[in-house]
């Protein structure tokens, strides 16, 4: 709730919000109750007395992992751009840290240690942003682009992966804007085969990139933080932002959802 009280701080407009959340994929930790999600979102509202009602629908809700941020992002865009409301509250939460998922970590060998120098860190986050139709003074949504990897994390034992699916969000995103973006900030964790993932998907599409290459793992600093990570990489690239200046920021799934923005800097 507190990312949630962050993104909505000092709003007047309408009195209920709608409300997109990106959720954690299955294969890992305990099943999503979305019901209880829902119900526990609700009654934390009520409590913590927030300046807007929030108005929660499942089929708002997408349970896709790192990347899903970008398909709720569409689904908030495409609610807005049809006029029946002018603002939403897009977002991701997920959490690795409690007992049952370390536990499944441990079984799937994803947790980094003396044996598994090729895992991750877990960690815990959410994050909002506030999306408007109108104009705030704050950055603005210039291409939004979602695909799907053939080969992803989950099957990358059957053979290397050709990174088809990131590249096409970077080709689709160059061909939507002018010109290069100024910072990039990647929602993954830092396990190698997302790394390999955006080399591949880099030197394919390197005129959309800065020269050199302003790049930020979300990973390195907080962790693997799950279906939470294409969100956070959306409030550190806005937050970044001055006028004229745009950034590029993107997620990928194990499951195989690869989605990127860019969002640019108001003047």
């Amino acid at each position: 709730m507190h990312a949630i009280r962050e993104a909505v701080a000092g709003f007047d407009g309408e009195s209920t919000l709608p409300c997109f959340l990106a959720l954690p994929e299955p294969g890992i930790g305990r099943p999503l109750d979305l019901d209880a999600l829902l119900r526990v979102l609700a009654e934390a509202r009520t409590r913590t007395r927030a300046p807007v009602h929030l108005q929660l629908r499942p089929e708002w809700c997408v349970a896709a992992g790192r990347a899903g941020v970008f398909t709720v992002l569409e689904k908030a865009c495409a609610l807005l751009a049809s006029g029946a409301q002018r603002v939403a509250l897009v977002g991701g939460i997920d959490s690795l840290v409690d007992a049952e998922t370390l536990d499944s970590l441990v079984e799937h060998e994803r947790l980094l240690g003396p044996t598994q120098l090729d895992g991750i860190i877990p960690g815990e986050a959410g994050a909002f942003l506030l999306l408007s139709s109108r104009g705030y003074g704050g950055p603005s949504l210039a291409a939004l682009a979602t695909a799907h990897e053939p080969l992803p994390f989950v099957r990358a034992s059957e053979r290397i992966s050709e990174a088809e699916g990131l590249t096409t969000v970077f080709r689709d995103l160059r061909s939507r804007i002018q010109g290069r973006v100024d910072t990039v900030v990647t929602g993954t964790s830092s396990e190698a085969y997302f790394g390999r993932e955006f080399a591949h998907a880099y030197l394919r599409n390197v005129g959309l990139f800065p020269e050199p290459l302003a790049h930020e793992l979300v990973s390195h600093a907080l962790g693997d933080v799950g279906a939470a990570a294409g969100a956070v990489c959306l409030v550190q690239g806005a937050s970044s932002l001055v006028a004229g200046r745009k950034a590029l920021v993107h997620a990928s799934s194990d499951g195989g959802l690869v989605g990127g923005a860019v969002l640019s800097g108001a003047y």
